[in-house]
């Protein structure tokens, strides 16, 4: 309203200066500002206090506000714990302003330097709990009306940007952009630390100062830094920003806070078949403009054209001179619109600074970050404190949305480190310490930081929950003082063998003969022909493990018997796939040494008592969070291809009986009557004291069949010679890992996620193994493990309901069953009341629970789940969340002069999760106002845990995915090092091989071990992942079904679909969780054994051998 426009010119300004949109804006409206209050901004100490005194105005106030609160935090000692620091902060980014701001805080003079003179990011970053809170604190909703209204959780880099400019300059920073910095200029004479620029003129070029800051980015490292590259497959990277025209159809498009193919095949699959492109992962963000990111595949981008030639080099690869702009447009064009189910129909780019469409590509194949956080150099006798945030410090793997959280709580930490540097403490324990807090930075998720985000400041101990700011001494960090003359750190890093790798062949031979001593018709002599028969490789798992075989019951002469009983019990119990067929082993003319010792490695890692063992509690036993060691992870990962394989077979059979039963009401009745519980052999896999079953896998091969048998040494899909080292195998096959892909589609396999076909001796990834059950119905290729109970079927609904629809049935009956009466059918027609229902789908994540090498992470529930069901995601269900949520970004616009509605909803934000089962929330008050207040904070917290949940997943996924790809890599490394020592070891090269080269070998052989080991905890818990993932996606389904009150007969039908695969998954999940917990407690009480054995024997006086009859 008119009467309501300021008279003061100074107000004006003040409106248009908050109001301001571009940088250039910001900056002529703060100097107008300025200029009508007669202030020089250059009197950085007095300039706040002066503007509001002077700047007498009602929307001010409510700035000055929340700024005042902020500064008088005891941490900044009212402004004076930094007056005699000069800080120079290179980069006007997220990070560089955001530093900038708490060093001005502390009391210090700040100037920021910034090479671009504009800010036209129109990127979207994701932001954390404690980020929103933190930026609220600082104003940022006076300043940006939309910012994180209703559950929005994310900014644009440009908006971020302008947010921190105009605190900062607010504070007193002097902020000057189309400035470069080119370096440091040393103190002479009287003259300290200054920078060189170009304009070489430019005023800043005099400033002198003792505390340098840099956030130049990632490409910008100052001297004395040195970066760690980890680098893992081609990953190329491509942004897209179409135009938001904030209209209400617009608006009603879910976001896509991340679908990564780890865990989501089908969604990727459909979009390959359906537009040719072919990605890893997808984010969809609504802001400003409507932003995309995702991760292409080079085959795709190739096969689009988008990539006119291929290059083993990156940079060459994505040159602009090698990229097709207008096929890129396309590309990144019909990938948007397919994952928003097309709902965008009027996508248009946005124009980047240059005129030209919106849309960029990158490389993030390599990721770095820097070895140290902080060093001190001394020049003169002036020292300087210097310090790296942002991107130079670490450089974000941006599907993890880590970005803007990790550089905040860097430019926490580097304040902190100024603060400590002006308060005279020793330049040695502030770098000690700076370092100490570095170590954290990378392992910090909103899950393992401080919930008390109100209380967040520049001390570390409001922040990080488990922290030892002395975790580095003073004398670790000498290097990082550079007096005089810059020495990079001298320590002395020897390419050390690890001490296990020095044993040589002699040492595990020695092993090999100490525990298969005493054994009839054993005597190991050598590491080849010494294991033919099989004998010495039973006794070795006899000795350690005596109720997995029965050694009276064994016959030497069958020889191929012994091998595959033992390769068995080793890979079923141990996770130790073999690395020769039992055949190969048994008849071979020569066995190969190699080999042998890659396996017997393996074994002697696996029945060897860790070290820690020896550390137990005072009351003796071993801690529970302990991990699982290789062989049980491994171990896992074979249980986790059965799992899906059980999974398959089920459907398979279902799919058979319905054909057979058609739509047989009588028959269906007799199945509810005498059901048959569905199959988990893998729920109980404590062996037989019996002499263990060869694996179901693979047949167990007569005496003379050996010599048709696949040879080891071969490639089953190239048919080149796997050497040792390259070498994997599964389902009794021997391959190069780069092999080891599926048959349909070509994506890389690995061990624990595919599916075998035995029919046609082809390999499947997950996705093509279900669509080939679904092609085939229930042609099934080898005999389904005999069923046992879930463990659904023994707590999960009331016990009283379940004897009404189910019994136990023998084992023994089950093949005698008729063929109707298969695994899952009893389910069907599964009765559960409204009560189960509910127990059902608010089933709680075991995530919390699940081990602790399963990374942190996190992402959107509502949006991932709308779009990754396929290209025409179902509407969601209309809850009342929803509408809060569409509501408050269609009602958000640019002013916020509300203040009252403002502190309600930093209120709100600060009561993160309320307890939605206190009993103020269970009766509904009187009054409508409160009722409706405290259901919004009731719906508000339910849609926070929602999004929290998916968001911790996609972060799980995202990393995981990753770390696989960088596991890959140093696969190939290790490979081609191990090719070529085996060669030489060999005698292919024309030499024989070294003691030195037998124990690099050797050392290999650790290494891959270490590989496999963390491949394998990668894989267990992406499977937890997946099944997590898959039944929030099934519960929401499910709860829209729940909700209609009239339903169609093919509702119904639906609705009862969904649950019998909601209940498949939820039994898959317990099964997962029952084997790891099994495991882990099986490994306790093994190791707990093996040492009491050992120390029991060490205390003998005798030395008697043990001999078996």
């Amino acid at each position: 309203m008119a009467s309501q426009d300021p008279v003061n010119p100074s107000h004006a300004t003040f409106d248009l200066f908050v109001q301001a949109q571009t940088c250039k804006d910001v900056r002529h409206h703060f100097a107008e500002l300025c200029r009508q209050v007669d202030i020089d901004p250059r009197g950085f100490r007095t300039f706040y206090v002066k503007l509001k005194e002077r700047l007498n105005y009602w929307k001010a106030k409510a700035l000055w506000t929340k700024l005042d609160k902020r500064a008088s935090h005891a941490d900044y000692q009212q402004g004076k714990a930094c007056t005699k620091n000069k800080c120079l902060v290179l980069g006007a980014g997220p990070c560089g302003l955001r530093t900038a701001i708490e060093l001005s805080l502390l009391g210090a003079q700040v100037v920021v330097l910034e090479k671009r003179e504009s800010f036209t990011r129109n990127n979207v970053l994701h932001l954390w709990p404690f980020t929103i809170s933190d930026l609220r604190g600082l104003g940022a909703k006076k300043f940006y009306g939309k910012f994180c209204t209703g559950s929005l959780d994310h900014i644009s880099i440009r908006q971020l940007q302008l947010v921190l400019l105009k605190v900062s300059l607010l504070l007193g920073v002097e902020v000057h952009t189309g400035v470069e910095f080119q370096g440091l200029t040393e103190p002479s004479g009287e003259n300290g630390w200054m920078a060189k620029l170009q304009p070489a003129s430019h005023p800043a070029a005099t400033f002198q100062f003792d505390v340098f800051i840099s956030a130049g980015g990632g490409r910008f490292v100052p001297d004395g830094f040195k970066h760690k590259e980890l680098r893992g497959k081609l990953a190329i990277g491509i942004t897209a920003n179409f135009i938001n025209r904030h209209t209400a159809a617009e608006a009603q498009v879910a976001e896509i806070s991340g679908v990564a193919r780890i865990y989501n095949q089908k969604f990727f699959q459909d979009l390959l078949t359906e537009t040719g492109i072919d990605l890893e992962n997808i984010v969809y963000y609504k802001d400003d403009t409507h932003y995309f990111v995702m991760t292409a595949k080079k085959k795709s981008l190739l096969k689009k054209g988008v990539i006119k030639q291929d290059y083993s080099d990156a940079d060459e690869l994505l040159a602009p001179a090698n990229v097709d702009s207008e096929a890129l447009n396309g590309y990144a064009h019909d990938a948007a619109y397919f994952s928003t189910g097309g709902h965008l129909p009027d996508l248009q780019f946005a124009k980047n600074p240059n005129g030209q469409p919106d849309v960029a590509m990158f490389d993030f194949t390599c990721m770095h970050r820097a070895e140290n956080a902080s060093l001190v150099r001394e020049r003169r006798g002036k020292k300087l404190l210097m310090g790296l945030v942002g991107d130079c410090l670490v450089e974000p793997f941006w599907p993890l949305g880590t970005g803007i959280a990790r550089g905040f709580l860097a430019a926490f930490d580097t304040a902190w480190m100024v603060r400590s540097w002006g308060m005279g403490i020793p330049h040695l324990k502030v770098l000690a310490e700076r370092e100490s807090l570095y170590q954290l930075l990378s392992q910090t998720t909103p899950e393992n930081t401080s919930k008390n985000y109100a209380g967040y400041s520049i001390d570390p101990k409001t922040r990080y929950q488990r922290i030892n700011v002395s975790s580095i001494h003073t004398s670790q960090v000498q290097h990082l003082y550079d007096v005089d003359k810059f020495h990079p750190s001298s320590k002395k890093q020897k390419d050390k063998l690890r001490q296990d790798s020095i044993r040589g062949f002699e040492e595990l031979l020695k092993w090999c003969q100490n525990h298969t001593a005493g054994y009839d018709n054993v005597n190991v002599k050598d590491l080849t022909q010494s294991w033919r028969s099989g004998m010495a490789l039973c006794a070795l798992i006899h000795h350690f493990r005596p109720q997995l075989i029965d050694m009276s019951s064994l016959d030497a002469s069958s020889a191929v018997h012994n091998n595959q009983l033992a390769f068995g019990i080793l890979e079923r119990e141990l996770g130790i796939p073999p690395v020769m067929s039992a055949g190969d082993l048994a008849n071979s003319g020569q066995i190969d040494k190699l080999s042998m010792v890659l396996y017997l490695t393996q074994v002697q890692n696996a029945f060897t008592v860790p070290a820690k063992v020896k550390s137990l509690d005072p009351a003796g036993f071993l801690p529970s969070s302990k991990p699982l060691t290789l062989s049980r992870t491994q171990s896992a990962v074979f249980f986790l291809s059965k799992l899906k394989y059980n999974s398959l077979q089920r459907r398979k059979e279902k799919l058979a009986s319905e054909k057979r039963t058609g739509a047989s009401k009588t028959r269906m009745g007799d199945e509810d009557s005498t059901p048959v519980p569905p199959a988990s052999p893998e729920l109980s896999p404590t062996p037989d004291p019996a002499p263990a079953p060869t694996p179901a896998h693979e047949p167990e091969p007569e005496p003379g069949a050996g010599a048709s048998m696949t040879n080891s040494d071969e490639c089953y899909f190239c048919g080149q010679r796997v050497y040792v080292l390259e070498r994997i195998s599964a389902e009794g096959k021997f391959f190069h890992r780069s092999c080891f892909s599926c048959h349909q589609c070509g994506i890389t396999l690995r061990l624990g996620g595919y599916s075998f076909d035995q029919a046609t001796g082809r390999f499947y990834c997950e996705l093509h193994s279900e669509e080939l059950v679904l092609a085939n119905g229930a042609e099934t290729s080898r005999k389904a493990s005999p069923p046992t109970a879930k463990p659904r079927t023994i707590h999960l609904f009331n016990p009283s309901t379940l004897e009404d629809h189910s019994s136990p049935t023998p084992t023994k009956e089950i093949s005698k069953a008729a063929p109707d009466s298969r695994p899952k059918q009893s389910l069907r027609k599964l009765q559960l009341s409204d009560e189960e229902r509910s127990l059902l789908v608010n089933l709680q994540s075991f995530s919390a629970d699940s081990d602790s090498e399963t990374p942190g992470g996190s992402s959107s529930c509502s949006s991932s789940s709308a779009t990754a069901a396929g290209p025409s995601p179902p509407k969601p269900a209309e809850t009342t969340f929803r509408h809060v949520h569409s509501a408050s970004e269609e009602g958000a616009d640019g002013d916020d002069d509300d203040d009252d509605d403002d502190d309600d909803e930093d209120d709100m934000f600060e009561q993160d999760d309320v307890n939605l089962y206190d009993e103020k929330f269970q009766t509904a008050p009187s009054d409508p106002v409160e009722a409706e207040k405290r259901e919004l904070m009731k719906m508000r917290t339910l849609e926070r845990r929602a999004k929290m949940s998916e968001l911790q997943r996609l972060r799980n996924a995202q990393s995981i995915q990753r770390r696989l790809e960088e596991i890959e890599v140093t696969f190939k490394d290790l490979e081609d090092k191990g090719v070529v020592l085996e060669q030489t070891l060999r005698g292919e090269a024309g030499s024989s091989g070294s003691p030195d080269m037998i124990e690099h070998w050797i050392q290999l052989v650790h290494e891959k071990n270490a590989l496999v080991s963390e491949e394998s905890d990668l894989m267990v818990a992406s499977r937890q992942l997946e099944l997590e993932d898959k039944q929030s996606m099934l519960d929401l389904e499910l709860r829209k079904y729940m909700e209609l009150n009239d339903k169609t007969p093919e509702q119904q039908a639906e609705e009862e679909r969904v649950l019998q695969q909601m209940i498949e998954v939820v039994d898959m999940r317990d099964s997962l969780v029952s084997f790891l917990e099994e495991k882990r407690l099986k490994e306790m009480s093994e190791e707990q054994e093996a040492f009491s054995i050992m120390e029991a024997k060490r205390h003998s006086k005798s030395g008697a051998q043990v001999h078996w009859a």
